[in-house]
């Protein structure tokens, strides 16, 4: 059988695989970390400076993690974190939508705690990459994660991978929601399935015969010009419209829409 190198290191680093039903809470058709145990802690202490990547969703107040060190602490409760997607945070080290990213310093025997039983949130996965990490850029990491699960990020420049940029923003009208498929062997990553975590009205998929299309660094991404999935009725088209951009040539996919989320607008 073959497998896939997966040639990022990281300190930890926790997943679930994608979802062949939905069963649960879902984020891009996949499942969030279950926890068998009664306490989640990371086994090896963290002595130096780190970069932890959490994606989550939430709808209230839980701790999600913790690093707790000999003379600092981390904490990150899920409420703090409900950023508007709108907001500039210049340093991207802060969390924004569901993904969260931030830098820490040296903790001094620093052990990492994963909240166990969340009762309003989800996680879905962790990264912990300590520095200097130069195996995979925090930008490659952040494009991962983002099209692994459909999250926005928050400016379109962060979608890089082996330091070519994957989406041209020339076009400023569709700068939005950018979403896609892509195989990054770098994460693991081979394409399936995607849709935008917010919008959810454009479903790409492919299929097994599909797959062997993509090679590594192969993407496809659509980003919008952010209005809603209705129709004129004067016109019969869209308000919503879609830019479709990848680097290759030829590529079949298969699309879907939420017929249900699509309706006529009478002025």
């Amino acid at each position: 059988m073959h497998k896939t190198r997966i040639f990022l290191p990281p300190s930890l680093w926790l997943q679930n695989p994608i979802s062949s039903s939905v069963v649960g809470d879902q984020l891009n058709f996949r499942n969030q970390l279950v926890m068998r145990s009664g306490i989640g802690s990371s086994a090896n202490s963290l002595d130096r400076p780190g970069h932890l990547y959490i994606v989550y969703q939430t709808n209230g107040s839980d701790n999600l993690v913790s690093v707790i060190g000999q003379r600092q602490a981390l904490f990150l409760d899920s409420e703090s974190l409900k950023t508007p997607d709108t907001i500039n945070l210049r340093g991207y080290n802060e969390s924004f939508g569901e993904l969260l990213d931030v830098r820490f310093g040296s903790l001094e025997s620093a052990r990492l705690w994963l909240n166990p039983q969340p009762t309003s949130s989800s996680v879905y996965e962790v990264i912990l990459t300590e520095t200097p990490h130069r195996s995979a850029s925090v930008e490659e990491i952040r494009t991962y994660l983002a099209i692994k699960y459909g999250i926005n990020l928050v400016d379109y420049k962060q979608y890089v991978y082996k330091r070519e940029k994957l989406w041209d923003g020339s076009k400023n009208k569709y700068n939005h929601r950018i979403f896609g498929l892509a195989q990054l062997s770098l994460f693991g990553l081979k394409p399936s399935k995607s849709m935008h975590s917010k919008d959810q009205d454009l479903i790409v998929s492919v299929s097994k015969r599909q797959r062997s299309q993509f090679r590594d660094g192969t993407y496809l991404l659509f980003g919008t010009n952010n209005n809603p999935l209705v129709f004129d009725h004067k016109t019969g088209e869209s308000k919503k419209e879609w830019l479709v951009q990848t680097n290759k040539e030829q590529l079949k996919v298969n699309l879907s829409f939420k017929l249900n989320s699509a309706y006529p607008v009478y002025n």
